[in-house]
């Protein structure tokens, strides 16, 4: 049995944060990933994920915040553009009273934002022509992160950095009976002081002896090519989301406009998920996409799947193990999490240290869901 301080499982985008944050304090700790790191099996591969800052909860907009200025610095630190702030644009009919709610508490946070009539933001972005009586709201510290992109930087700065890193290395058993978990995989068997278990939609199968309620549902987005690409790009066009009907969509970028639901899919057995595209969706969304942006002949060109693991309340599980206080569980993230994963990594790895998190975690303790208590550690 060979022996590494702390161990990271899963290199998604939690994990390889966290991995990246521990090398930075000269730990030189060890990664393992089931498959090739950056693969697209997971929730933590292509080109675009949300980097919102409208939240119902104040604590998500200050981490926003604290989000943003990690995901600043690993781009001077790699030299990687990661992060494009092209602004978010929210709308909806008056009456939706999720995004007045929204509103009402984003307002109290004093991050900067702005009500819109539809005329002035199709002035602003010339694609857009939102019904006539939309509330309409725009924040501009919001706009989508490379997620592949990001995670290679930060598996990348870390192996240079000390850690050591084992790919396609499926993990068969973890031993947290002792007071140094044990992780067995086919490619041997360590033992450590510490252990974070970001595992994403895996989570559950690893501690099914105490149930985490992490619940796997099968996502699709889709891509449409269209007229004009020229006011479609970034510099042109916020992200955009639809709070009436949960779609939501990026500027053109890569692939073409990309669209998707916020909606929860069915559930799904991570280990032999459904990949094919249900094409009522795709045609769904292709109408939405072309009644906000009018004229412009929008048409399915591809699509893909992935997946989300969410807990019941949809917000995280970041804490330590409910039976062992040397198991660090990052779970749960899926829907909105990735634009808090240089964040959430920071803070996995400063539990792993045994230092103060420095952001609140009551309502991201694991024990909420298992009525058993948080030991000390």
């Amino acid at each position: 049995m060979s022996y590494s301080p702390k161990i990271v499982l899963g290199l998604g985008g939690m994990g390889s944060a966290t991995l990246y944050h521990l090398s930075q304090r000269g730990v030189e700790p060890m990664g393992i990933e089931q498959f090739q790191t950056g693969h697209s099996k997971g929730s933590s591969y292509g080109h675009s994920r949300v980097f919102r800052s409208l939240y119902e909860k104040p604590q998500y907009i200050d981490m926003t915040q604290k989000s943003y200025e990690l995901w600043r610095q690993l781009e001077r630190h790699s030299g990687h553009h990661l992060l494009t702030l092209n602004g978010m644009l929210f709308f909806a009919r008056p009456d939706n009273k999720p995004l007045q709610d929204n509103m009402a508490i984003y307002r109290e946070s004093g991050m900067p934002c702005e009500d819109l009539s539809p005329e002035e933001a199709a002035r602003r972005h010339p694609a857009l022509s939102l019904p006539g009586n939309s509330t309409v709201f725009y924040t501009p510290m919001a706009g989508f992160l490379n997620a592949s992109q990001c995670v290679e930087t930060h598996v990348g700065l870390a192996s240079s950095s000390g850690a050591t890193v084992f790919q396609e290395c499926p993990v068969t058993q973890i031993d947290i009976s002792g007071d140094q978990p044990v992780v067995v995989t086919e490619d041997g068997t360590w033992k450590c002081d510490r252990l974070v278990v970001t595992a994403g939609p895996w989570t559950s199968q690893l501690f099914a002896s105490i149930g985490l309620p992490l619940t796997v549902t099968r996502q699709q987005k889709f891509y449409f090519e269209g007229s004009g690409k020229a006011d479609l790009l970034p510099g042109k066009l916020p992200v955009f989301a639809d709070y009436d009907t949960d779609f939501y969509g990026f500027p053109w970028h890569v692939k073409g406009i990309k669209a998707a639901d916020d909606i929860d899919g069915a559930p799904v057995n991570p280990d032999c998920p459904d990949r094919s595209l249900n094409m009522s969706t795709a045609r769904e969304l292709e109408a939405w996409v072309n009644q906000i942006m009018p004229g412009r002949q929008f048409r399915y060109t591809t699509g893909e799947t992935c997946m989300y693991t969410v807990t019941p309340d949809r917000d995280f599980m970041i804490g330590r193990h409910p039976s062992n206080p040397n198991v660090i569980i990052g779970a749960g993230f899926s829907g909105h999490g990735f634009k808090f994963s240089s964040l959430v990594g920071r803070t996995l790895a400063q539990l792993a240290l045994d230092d103060e998190a420095n952001i609140p975690l009551e309502m991201f303790d694991p024990g909420r869901f298992t009525g058993i208590q948080e030991p000390t550690s």
